[in-house]
């Protein structure tokens, strides 16, 4: 039995990503007068599947180099990471825990817990529905 790389298996891990993302997205977010209950249940799953993207990015050491984007910027060819950028919701080192809220436990950030809850995480131009 072949042992795969760990670059094939990422870029597979990928395509298979954003294939699912892309059907989500046209089949059940794009459409005009869906239900709003089902629109709801994509969404989630949806945002889910970006978790994932940030998860399996996390693991992608940028092998393939970078190609510029549209606004001039340098993204990575597999994961689409835009370099020197530090966007992360997941932490880089340590365990990953997937689906777990978290909030700053420092006083200096905020100043109570209600401040450090978000309330509404849509997508642009979506709105809660």
């Amino acid at each position: 039995m072949k042992t795969e790389s760990a670059k094939f298996h990422l870029k597979r891990e990928f395509k298979r990503l954003f294939s699912a993302m892309n059907f989500i997205s046209d089949r059940y977010l794009a459409r005009k007068r869906a239900p709003a209950k089902q629109t709801k249940a994509f969404y989630e799953v949806y945002q889910q599947l970006a978790v994932a993207w940030e998860f399996l990015s996390l693991q992608c050491r940028h092998w393939d180099g970078y190609r510029r984007v549209r606004d001039g910027k340098l993204a990575c060819r597999i994961c689409g990471h835009i370099k020197g950028t530090d966007e992360q919701w997941l932490p880089a080192k340590g365990t990953k825990a997937v689906g777990r809220k978290t909030s700053p436990t420092s006083q200096r950030t905020v100043a109570d817990k209600k401040a450090a809850t978000i309330t509404e995480d849509g997508m642009p131009g979506r709105g809660s529905r």
